[in-house]
């Protein structure tokens, strides 16, 4: 998946990063990334040359 990074108003910052994704997301969808050496975790291919993993949806943002 090709995820874009937004500021705290939810808007585009930087550049997007390509992560695999171990939920399921969907187009459009506010997920949860985790970058470096825990992107790997949630595969089963141990010591994976993962850089980016998505790892959760996120349904509600509370404020």
């Amino acid at each position: 998946m090709v995820v874009q990074p937004l500021d705290k108003n939810y808007k585009e910052e930087g550049i997007p990063i390509i992560s695999l994704d171990f939920t399921q997301a969907g187009l459009g969808d506010l997920v949860y990334l985790v970058k470096g050496r825990e992107a790997s975790i949630p595969w089963e291919i141990k010591n994976a040359p993962i850089d980016a993993s998505i790892v959760g949806i996120i349904d509600k943002v509370g404020r």
